[in-house]
């Protein structure tokens, strides 16, 4: 069996459920594989002899994580930590869409369908209401209100069981993904 030709390291099985879908909507699911880092940019030296092994073979390598609250440092430590680990990978990508703050969580609420999106205006008046009831109150993380959502329209809540090319709850066509299929395509050619 020959090698695929690209390699996707992402942060975890969420992150991989949901490139693994985009693979298959894009049809290059036999050219591109996902692996798992097991965590964010703090575990990449954990996971440095496996991906040092992927870059070695004739695929390209890359590396998708969250940009989280400020995409240029995140980039910066990336590119510091791959130096380091001397690890040349061919690419990397900052989720939700490589320039803006965010994570997996960002990227999914921009996926839910049309449809379905009151229940995250929903969400986000539990929210208010816990904030205004007591100080003691901790609103629910992103990750909450995507799990809620699965919960209400019926479909798999867990991250790695999710479909998210089931149309009816998910839009794996809206603008908020193109970069991130482009970035994928890319690697796939």
């Amino acid at each position: 069996m020959s090698a695929p030709k690209a390699i996707v390291w992402v942060e975890g099985k969420s992150d991989k459920r949901l490139v693994d879908c985009l693979l298959a909507d894009l049809g290059l699911n036999d050219t591109v594989t996902t692996k798992s880092i097991g965590g964010g940019l703090s575990s990449l030296q954990n996971a440095s002899q496996r991906i040092r092994q992927d870059i070695n073979s004739e695929s390209k390598t890359a590396v998708i994580l969250d940009a989280d609250d400020n995409p240029a440092e995140k980039r910066a430590q990336l590119t510091r930590e791959l130096k380091s680990l001397e690890l040349h990978v061919d690419g990397s990508f900052l989720i939700p869409n490589d320039e803006k703050a965010g994570r997996l969580e960002t990227l999914l609420e921009n996926l839910v369908a049309a449809e379905h999106r009151v229940i995250l205006d929903c969400f986000e008046q539990y929210k208010a209401c816990l904030k205004e009831n007591s100080a003691e109150y901790h609103p629910p993380c992103e990750k909450a209100k995507i799990y809620a959502y699965c919960e209400a329209v019926g479909t798999k809540p867990k991250p790695h069981e999710r479909d998210y090319q089931e149309k009816a709850y998910w839009d794996l066509k809206t603008p908020e993904i193109k970069k991130l299929k482009d970035f994928l395509t890319k690697l796939a050619h």
